[in-house]
């Protein structure tokens, strides 16, 4: 059992992290249960869930290097010596897609069920998974949730998961999806 309280002290590494820890400790979870040798988060940001993957590595004896995709260069300078950072759009981005044990998605405007099916099942290993979140709070992941709820793909887990949200952001509820491939 991973004591997420002892071992996830992310203040430690970034000050500029505000959120509170439901999706840093997910993630984290996911990770050292895990250990996926292969690792793509779209729509890094500044690193928010790139600090959750790199802090989950720790100890690893074959760490992964994430390939961290954003369309900005934004992301942390202390992250991108420890991950493989392309700024691209996801169009130019999606045909160098590698096969991936772990996919982290944030583009919330983008997650459709074809996007899913076309861009995003494809590319997971078997025993791989997805993870994106904003599904109770946008449109798009809300509808692609409820699509592989109401049909999954063959070999499919789906988990969606909710809480309350982040009220300094005016979020009133919050959600992940978690998909695994069988």
């Amino acid at each position: 059992m991973i004591d997420l309280e002892k071992n996830a002290n992310f203040e430690d590494q970034s000050p500029w992290l505000s959120v509170e820890p439901p999706y840093v400790y997910l993630l984290y979870a996911l990770m050292r249960c895990s250990q996926p040798k292969t690792i793509v988060e779209i729509g890094c940001g500044q690193g928010f869930w790139t600090q959750a993957i790199l802090k989950a590595m720790e100890g690893w004896a074959q760490p992964a290097r994430p390939v961290c995709v954003d369309v900005r260069d934004v992301l942390a300078p202390n992250f991108k010596d420890r991950v493989d950072f392309r700024q691209l759009d996801w169009e130019t981005f999606w045909p160098q897609m590698p096969k991936t044990d772990a996919m982290i998605v944030d583009l919330a405007e983008s997650l459709t069920r074809r996007f899913f099916d076309e861009r995003v099942w494809p590319f997971l290993n078997p025993g791989g998974w997805f993870l994106c979140h904003d599904t109770l709070s946008h449109p798009e992941p809300k509808a692609l949730q409820d699509s592989l709820l109401a049909s999954p793909p063959a070999g499919a887990w789906v988990m969606p998961l909710g809480w309350e949200g982040l009220r300094d952001h005016g979020e009133e509820l919050e959600g992940v999806l978690l998909v695994r491939k069988a």
